[in-house]
């Protein structure tokens, strides 16, 4: 049974999620996402008071965040079915960030317990009719990002191809990612015209704002289809730290 596995080798979505195989053909690509390794949904059992861990989670758990290199982590969900081609789960689990190596186990075990809430039960019960199971959990270095946020290489709402939109916020993404606050918008056409939605932009510069669509058109080339991407920037540069399709109904790409 493999409670652990490297991100190199995450590539069978049913044994590691789809967010997991979506981050290590990321990384195959060349894109360099904050390293990872997987804690397999089969590590827990529920138990009476909460998951319990399986045999020899600890030592392997240890011996994987050595290779992994110091912290902070971020812990995050990958279900099977998350950030698939028809249902992304978005903001349905838990996600715990800065984690230091002490609490991983305990952050692992509340991602995984996540995967149970009246929440994610309603969301698969109204999406695809399935029944709540536990996520396999990300353990990532975590970003000191300074500015974060998303990107799609196709307008969400309109579905139109060969536009990117970015929402950006000063330090890290988590609440603009699940909604909480909104961020500073930006609309880059085809013909590479950004446009912003506030009237003074004070987070992204023209220059982030194209390296920022960049990345997208190139998540989107290399997957074959658009993509919605978290990205973040820090001290050393811009990087990607999530990608998956986007979902909704898209109008053909302009010749």
């Amino acid at each position: 049974m493999n409670l652990i596995v490297d991100q190199l080798d995450a590539t069978d979505p049913a044994i590691v999620g789809g967010k997991a195989v979506s981050l290590s053909q990321l990384a195959h690509h060349g894109f360099k996402p904050p390293a990872f390794f997987v804690i397999t949904e089969s590590a827990f059992r529920m138990g009476k008071a909460g998951p319990v861990a399986a045999k020899g989670l600890n030592a392997a758990l240890h011996a994987a965040l050595d290779r992994l290199g110091s912290g902070p982590y971020a812990v995050r969900s990958s279900g099977r079915a998350e950030d698939g081609a028809c249902h992304s789960h978005a903001g349905q689990f838990d996600t715990v960030l800065n984690v230091t190596g002490g609490k991983v186990l305990q952050a692992a075990k509340q991602v995984w317990q996540s995967g149970f809430s009246e929440t994610v039960a309603t969301y698969r019960s109204v999406k695809s009719g399935g029944e709540a199971e536990a996520p396999s959990i990300i353990v990532q270095r975590m970003i000191d990002a300074s500015i974060a946020g998303v990107a799609f290489s196709a307008d969400p709402v309109t579905g139109q191809r060969n536009t990117v939109v970015l929402s950006a916020v000063k330090g890290l993404g988590d609440a603009l990612v699940s909604g909480e606050i909104d961020g500073e918008e930006w609309t880059i056409d085809q013909a590479g015209q950004p446009q912003c939605a506030q009237e003074k932009p004070q987070v992204l510069t023209p220059d982030q704002v194209h390296q920022g669509a960049a990345l997208a058109r190139k998540a989107e080339d290399v997957f074959g289809r658009p993509q919605d991407i978290e990205w973040a920037f820090d001290a050393d540069g811009l990087h990607i730290l999530q990608a998956r399709p986007i979902t909704t109904e898209l109008r053909p790409a302009a010749l």
